[in-house]
């Protein structure tokens, strides 16, 4: 899923940031960027690599 597709089920994040995320199972690093949504009082965080949603957070998965 790419960040135009999020935004347009949620909307614009609340705020982003650009970091270096560490590879648990490697010793580099990526680059991505963070979408932060908050609702209800709890903050979801959404991780994009090249425009592409890389994780899919608890909360968002079909239960």
């Amino acid at each position: 899923m790419t960040q135009k597709e999020v935004e347009s089920i949620l909307g614009n994040p609340e705020r982003t940031e650009k970091v270096e995320l560490e590879l648990e199972t490697q010793k580099k690093t990526m680059a991505i960027t963070r979408y932060f949504y908050n609702h209800d009082g709890q903050t979801v965080v959404l991780h994009f690599q090249n425009g592409r949603l890389v994780n899919e957070p608890d909360k968002l998965k079909e239960q």
